[in-house]
């Protein structure tokens, strides 16, 4: 059933963070809306729409949206422009460029304790969000289940949504002031929200919004219940995982017992490398589960441009090395963003 739009009421709503209108009086009295019910409300006010336009109209700092405001570092830069210069202006393997897959495989197989494939085992999609809407759109079927700690980015409810999936929240409490705060749930509320419909657990750490740090502890009591529900798969977004402050460490929740068959890690380029325009993310996981990524990616953008690809993974490459006095580019990136924490 399809909403018609009928007498000339105005209807008012919002593209690409812009307002548009439409008086009725320009389209058919029984015209059918051109929305699909899946999509329906996407059109609420966001960060995106409202903060995004606002800061820009006052010259704001915009501490709503996570893109950096400066450019990528030199050696990122100047990887690019040697890419082109190669002649990498033709398709790239759909599932990924087998550099940059080769790359992300060396550097996550010691991380998660378990050999990688990078032909097998990775999978790169225009930047982090298409790799889940991939991972939405290909493992989730019209009434399951999804668990997700809130506040949560927007992103995760609108993908399930549109698999025909229900979001289960399971809400993340603070404790302290303002100084020492501390985000927390209860494991027994997170316990209750499993059900015999549950299909997917999304968590997200280093947390957006909170900056809540999933330790292993806690990642450990989530594997244990886990393992009772053996049709559960965990999507660990981990695009913060270089961004942990205050001697917390970040844990990867594939490399617990069991587990690597049951999860798909999540990272970008974008946040690590600043270039967030780039779009390039990946999945790492077991063949089972990156394959039904790969395939629902053929069929939305079939690949991500190879100059890009090829740039981040020489680019992985030599932030491995010794960086402007660091042991590595990670170790910097993470002391220039404290020191900017410092200062707010």
């Amino acid at each position: 059933t399809r909403t018609v739009i009928k007498g000339t009421r105005t209807v008012v709503g919002r593209f690409c963070g812009r307002n548009w209108s439409q008086t009725s009086a320009s389209l058919s009295s029984d015209r059918p809306s051109a929305f699909a019910q899946r999509v329906l409300g996407f059109d609420a006010p966001s960060v995106w729409t409202e903060f995004s336009p606002l800061a820009a109209k006052q010259g704001a700092v915009q501490m709503g949206q996570g893109f950096p405001n400066w450019d990528p570092p030199a050696f990122v830069r100047e990887e690019l422009a040697f890419a082109l210069g190669r002649g990498l202006n033709q398709y790239a393997r759909s599932a990924g460029h087998l550099p940059l897959t080769t790359a992300i495989a060396r550097r996550m197989a010691p991380l998660l304790q378990h050999e990688v494939n990078p032909e097998t085992n990775v999978f790169v999609g225009v930047g982090a969000t298409e790799v889940m809407f991939a991972a939405t759109q290909g493992i989730l079927n019209p009434g399951d289940e999804v668990i997700v700690f809130e506040p949560a980015f927007d992103i995760y409810g609108a993908q399930a949504k549109m698999a025909g999936a229900k979001i289960v929240p399971v809400p993340l409490k603070v404790e302290g002031a303002t100084s020492k705060m501390k985000w927390h749930f209860s494991m027994d509320e997170f316990r209750s929200k499993l059900t015999s419909k549950t299909r997917m657990i999304i968590i997200n750490t280093p947390h957006n919004p909170t900056g809540k740090v999933f330790g292993k502890e806690t990642l450990e009591q989530i594997a244990e219940i886990v393992k009772e529900y053996p049709n559960v798969i965990v999507l660990m977004d981990e695009v913060y995982e270089h961004l942990v402050y205050d001697g917390n460490k970040h844990f990867h929740f594939a490399s617990l017992p069991g587990m690597w068959d049951r999860t798909l890690t999540i990272s970008s380029a974008g946040k690590t490398f600043s270039c967030t325009g780039w779009k390039v993310g990946w999945a790492v996981g077991p063949t089972h589960l990156i394959q039904p990524l790969a395939m629902t990616h053929q069929w939305i953008t079939f690949s991500v441009p190879t100059p890009t690809q090829e740039a981040i993974a020489r680019s992985m490459i030599i932030a491995e090395q010794p960086y402007e006095g660091f042991p590595n580019y990670y170790a910097w990136l993470l002391d220039m963003y404290t020191k900017k924490r410092q200062i707010l």
